[in-house]
């Protein structure tokens, strides 16, 4: 099963009115086209203006085909700069982004550029939400977050809700997509409170949509359904086809997810029904619910009629241009041909799956190294600058201290040659100023050449430190490149590994021994799976460039979600679990992300090592110097003093072992560290050897009120 279609947000205004109101009359009036010789037509005939319009609206009518794109690009161009070009654009951009159309970017960024010009911030907005739709499109997560974020700055200058609530609703569905439920949820919830105090009933589908994807994640499938059947009342009301089937894709899936699969294939057949008959949704709404109906086929065991529909998804995912849609297609391929027996063809579907998803993690990881990269060029260059400026303070104070020593002396010989009174006291001073002036200088010269010599040895030694500074970044840049490069070489292999072992599991039949085998080869490379996220994730929780998402962090909730989640571990290891939390807690600002994997390592780590029939008690409360203090206790064999000196080092093995035979890479701890560390608080561990183990996490409270 592929996953959740979550609604697409279209580039078109949906406050049609308002934009009406700001296209006044210097907008077609206005128009002008550019001459022969590049001066200025003056204001065209309305005749020749219709005609431009005409050929616009002609090209927009005629699906923007590639044919069409050049003449289409030279009209828009004509276009005078004001807010209803800045809305044709806008259009246009959508459309070509429909079409899968590698123009879109292009058309987007002149809508940006064209809005730059004008004092309406709101049609900024607009740009660069349809840029950010166009980057969503094609997996850049990163540019499209990017434009989003600017698309509401815009919009908040402006004072729109909608808009404010139309970007909000963007943001959460991309993260929604890569499966950051707690981020998306903090943005479909913005969009919410803005949609239902205004009332706007296309935003609501869409934020019912999206926080119906985060019920059903959580398993709380009634609810989701219902908000799914409140959208399905509201689009069956109103002519918008694709998000109609979109809507009863989602249901299907989550019939599915409650193995109830004759339901949630008679939903992925009308989904696909409404999308093939819908302008545009073939490549995208139709390609997802046909993978769907392929897939709850094989689980009802339909396999020829699943087969059937894969011949005809092939050329929708081909035509779509969708890295995504195609290496679905290859996952559903794999999961076929599986169930009907022809293994080799199941393992290279799932190989050529696993490399189109690894692909596009690559892809989104090459642009954030670049930026890296972009960025300590930048402030090195400046380090070299501030540097030289610095020596160059330097040498003028030397040089000015001369100066001031070489006038003290030549006022020093005039006074002496005032107060001789005779030609003899006159000479004979003079010889003795002579005598000393020469002593003077030479004294100067040593001084001077010492001076000049210090200088050039500082001068070396700040060169080598330069030089010996450089070679330590060049070598934690290998470093980094290198841990990267040798995780993602063992990543392909080890789910190559894994799969195969999944697919000897499927194949069978397997004698007890074979079937250990394949087993162990399983968990080992499941085991050598942690130990690269374990490695990447520490490389990138070390670098100084990783950047943290404060935000208010609802302690309560967030540990009993943990209670929750580890109620079927404690059950399998006949562990009881105690949350005690202090009823005056103070706030708490921080990442929330690592707060959870700080949390989620150190309870994991005191089931890990305590044996059955015993307790692990959490507490959260206010400590002494007003900090948040949190614990995690066990009544495990606890840690020697010799163990407790490298616990937190990486790799490190201790003596004891976990008593349900679990794996442990010897990270664990280190990441926790280093992420507390990053969120200004500190760990300590109070252990003796059969009294357990007790780990405080303090972390500095947030601004009250």
């Amino acid at each position: 099963m592929i996953g959740y279609c979550w609604l697409k947000m279209e580039n078109n205004c949906l406050e049609t009115a308002d934009w009406s109101a700001d296209r006044t009359s210097a907008g077609i009036d206005a128009l002008q086209l550019p001459s022969p010789n590049g001066t200025r037509i003056g204001k065209i005939p309305n005749a020749l203006r219709r005609i431009a319009w005409l050929l616009l609206l002609s090209a927009m009518a005629l699906g923007l085909q590639a044919t069409n794109v050049d003449s289409l690009r030279r009209v828009v161009h004509a276009l005078p700069k004001d807010t209803a070009s800045v809305i044709q654009i806008v259009k246009i951009t959508g459309q070509l982004r429909g079409e899968g159309s590698p123009e879109a970017e292009e058309f987007g960024k002149m809508a940006i550029d064209m809005a730059k010009g004008l004092a309406y911030p709101k049609y900024a907005g607009e740009a660069n939400m349809a840029l950010g739709l166009v980057y969503s499109y094609h997996n850049n997560y990163e540019a499209a977050l990017r434009c989003f974020n600017t698309a509401e700055n815009h919009f908040r200058e402006a004072n729109s809700e909608p808009g404010i609530a139309k970007t909000n609703l963007n943001m959460g569905a991309l993260y929604l997509g890569r499966k950051n439920y707690d981020v998306a949820q903090q943005h479909l919830l913005v969009a919410k409170e803005i949609v239902d105090r205004l009332g706007i009933t296309r935003y609501k589908c869409s934020v019912n949509a999206n926080l119906a994807i985060i019920l059903a994640a959580n398993k709380r499938y009634p609810a989701a359904l219902s908000l799914y059947m409140e959208n399905l009342k509201i689009l069956e009301n109103q002519e918008d086809s694709l998000q109609l089937a979109n809507t009863y894709c989602n249901i299907g899936f989550v019939y599915d997810e409650q193995q109830r699969y004759d339901e949630g294939l008679k939903y992925f057949q009308k989904a696909y029904e409404i999308a093939i008959a819908a302008e545009g949704g073939l490549y995208y709404e139709g390609g997802y619910a046909l993978q769907n109906m392929i897939s709850s086929l094989i689980k009802l065991g339909r396999l020829p009629a699943a087969e059937k529909q894969l011949a005809t998804l092939w050329p929708i995912a081909r035509r779509s241009g969708s890295a995504q849609l195609i290496a679905d297609t290859y996952h559903a391929s794999a999961d076929l041909h599986a169930g009907i027996g022809d293994y080799q063809q199941a393992y290279r579907d799932f190989e050529a799956y696993v490399q189109l998803k690894d692909s596009l993690v690559n892809e989104d990881q090459n642009a954030k190294l670049a930026a890296m990269q972009t960025e300590y060029e930048i402030l090195k260059r400046d380090a070299t600058i501030a540097s030289i400026e610095q020596e160059s303070i330097i040498i003028k104070a030397t040089q000015q201290r001369q100066a001031a020593d070489a006038s003290r002396q030549s006022f020093l010989i005039i006074i002496l040659a005032i107060l001789g009174g005779s030609l003899l006291i006159a000479f004979a001073i003079m010889v003795f100023i002579m005598v000393s002036r020469n002593r003077v200088l030479g004294a100067l010269k040593s001084s001077h050449r010492l001076i000049e010599d210090q200088h050039r040895e500082i001068e070396l030694q700040n060169n080598a430190l330069k030089l010996q500074n450089e070679r330590l970044e060049d070598l934690n840049r290998e470093k980094d490149g290198l841990v990267g490069i040798v995780a993602h070489d063992l990543k392909s292999p080890m789910n190559k590994a894994l799969a195969l072992s999944e697919l000897l599991q499927i194949q069978g039949p397997l004698n007890e021994d074979q079937l250990r085998s394949v087993s162990m080869m399983g968990k080992v490379a499941s085991a050598g799976n942690d130990l690269i996220r374990d490695l990447l994730d520490l490389n990138a929780i070390e670098h100084p460039d990783t950047d943290l998402r404060p935000e208010h962090v609802d302690l309560a909730a967030l540990l009993h979600e943990l209670e929750v989640g580890y109620e079927g571990e404690a059950r399998r290891k006949d562990l009881r679990m105690h949350f005690q939390i202090a009823a005056d807690l103070p706030s708490l600002r921080c990442d929330r992300k690592s707060l959870v994997r700080v949390m989620d390592n150190l309870i994991s780590n005191a089931m890990k090592f305590s044996p059955r029939g015993l307790a692990i008690h959490v507490k959260a409360y206010a400590g002494q110097n007003g900090e948040l203090s949190l614990e995690v206790a066990d009544e495990g064999p606890g840690i020697s003093p010799s163990d407790q000196e490298k616990m937190f080092k990486k790799f490190q093995r201790l003596t004891a072992r976990p008593t349900g035979g679990e794996n442990s890479t010897g990270l664990g701890l280190a990441i926790t560290q280093a992420l507390v560390h990053k969120l200004g608080g500190e760990i300590d561990l109070h252990s003796k050897l059969g009294a357990g183990a007790r780990f405080v996490v303090k972390l500095p409270a947030g601004p009250q009120g």
